[in-house]
Order: C-alpha cells, then structure tokens, then sequence
C-alpha cells in the first residue's frame, strides 16, 4: 500500500514535470514569435498572439502526445481535436485577457503576455490530464 503510493505520488511528479518542460518549450515558442514578430515586422501584438498560438499548439500538442500523457491509448485524431478545442477556446478567453491586460491595464505587452501565458498554462494542465488524455 505505502509502495502504491510511493509510485503514484511520483509518477504525478513526473507528469507535472514533463508537463512543464513541455509547457516551457510551447511557452519559449509562442513568447519569441509574439516578439520577433512585434519587435522587427511590426505586427500588432493580438495578432501576433494568433500567429504565435497556432505554432505553439503543435509544439505544445506533439510534446504532451509524446512525453507527458504518452501512456493514454487515445487516438491522435480524437486527442488533437480535443485539445485543439480547448487551445482554441483558451486562445480566445486568452486573447480577450491579454487585451485587457493592454489596453485597460496598459500594462507593457511582455509582461502582459508573460502574466496571460502563466495563468492558461494551469488551466491547460488540469483540462489536458482530466479530458484531452485522460486514460481510458
């Protein structure tokens, strides 16, 4: 019994670990393309969050399929589309916040992002462990 808890307290740990080590690489991702395309080509930071976003979603799906949840037995097709529905309604609420943060708060838009990126990163987890991957 104390094993079994061992192993599961630990393989949580694991799982949060890689969880973050994913979410760090789609984060890197999605924050340097906002900038680049911000800073050097002058796009306006909300569109360049949807620019951003569609290419750390794969950076973010790809990871989490093969190293944090890859023990679910789901299909691919069936996984993609349920985290493409939760990315994109994320993008959305994440979108409307990250405008609120600019334009109501006036806040300096890497910071902003830095605050909006931090706080769907935790919603993200919980949904993907309990829905997208759950193990079935």
């Amino acid at each position: 019994m104390i094993k079994t808890f061992i192993i599961q307290k630990y393989s949580l740990i694991r799982e949060i670990f890689i969880y973050g080590l994913v979410g760090i690489s789609a984060f890197i991702t999605h924050f340097s393309i906002v900038f680049l395309l911000v800073h050097f080509f002058h796009i306006h930071p909300l569109i360049a969050n949807a620019i951003a976003f569609i290419i750390s979603f794969n950076v973010s799906f790809w990871g989490h399929h093969h190293f944090t949840f890859s023990g679910h037995k789901n299909e691919v097709k069936i996984v993609m589309q349920r985290l493409f529905a939760v990315a994109v309604t994320n993008f959305f609420v994440n979108e409307y916040f990250y405008y609120i943060l600019l334009s109501k708060l006036h806040l300096q838009y890497l910071i902003a992002l830095l605050i909006n990126l931090t706080i769907f990163a935790l919603i993200s987890y919980v949904v993907s462990k309990f829905w997208v991957f759950k193990f079935i």
